[in-house]
């Protein structure tokens, strides 16, 4: 019984986006106890764990409430091929003349 409210619990939790990380990661490891509890039903309890860890691993999303209280991160990677972060301007060096000269 305590089981089901707590797994209520966090689904209406993460439906919200508060606590994301803690109730994410809450959630798959009941998952996996009931996996571990009923082997008849594996997959889909293996499937809603994988589900609630990658919910605690991305976070919170832009419109959720742990975004609004404590800001919405945003990873960006750099470029493989010249080492700048991407959907950034690259800054080259400052040309003398018009600004139709590559040089």
């Amino acid at each position: 019984m305590a089981l089901c409210a707590a797994q209520g619990l966090a689904a209406v939790l993460l439906a919200v986006g508060l606590g994301t990380p803690v109730w994410g990661a809450g959630a798959a490891v009941v998952e996996l106890y009931r996996a571990y509890s009923t082997p008849a039903q594996l997959p889909v309890h293996l499937l809603f764990a994988t589900l609630g860890f990658a919910l605690a691993l991305l976070g919170p999303g832009a419109y959720s409430m742990d975004a609004c209280m404590f800001g919405w991160r945003r990873i960006e990677f750099p470029d493989a091929r010249d080492g700048h972060i991407t959907g950034r301007k690259r800054r080259g060096p400052a040309s003398k003349g018009s600004s139709d000269n590559p040089n």
